[in-house]
């Protein structure tokens, strides 16, 4: 198996630029916001805003990668997807700890006005 945040070519793997460019790295945001640290506890690279991810190859079918997206505040504490399903999806009231693809991920960041 690869190790975390090895993305072995398929798609965006982890520590990729997002659409807007971000990857960690850069002087922060045009609002003076410090930019958010590269990197997190367990190989968590930076994705978009708050979110991180990582992946791991699969055992049972090389070439094949599941992700795992996780939010973090700027000290590191892993903190829920608020009012979001599973899938991303606006949900209010309810919590996930992690989301699993780019598109549930794409969909909690723009029910904040965000972008991916």
């Amino acid at each position: 198996a690869a190790a975390a945040g090895d993305a072995g070519g398929k798609g965006k793997g982890a520590g990729e630029r997002g659409k807007d460019g971000a990857n960690g790295s850069g002087s922060g945001t045009s609002t003076g916001n410090p930019a958010p640290p590269p990197e997190m506890p367990n190989g968590f690279k930076h994705y978009a805003a708050d979110v991180y991810n990582t992946s791991s190859e699969r055992d049972n079918t090389p070439g094949h990668f599941d992700l795992w997206f996780q939010r973090f505040t700027a000290s590191g504490v892993h903190v829920p997807f608020d009012d979001c399903d599973k899938t991303g999806k606006h949900a209010p009231g309810k919590k996930v700890m992690f989301l699993r693809s780019k598109i549930a991920v794409k969909r909690f960041l723009e029910n904040l006005g965000l972008e991916a």
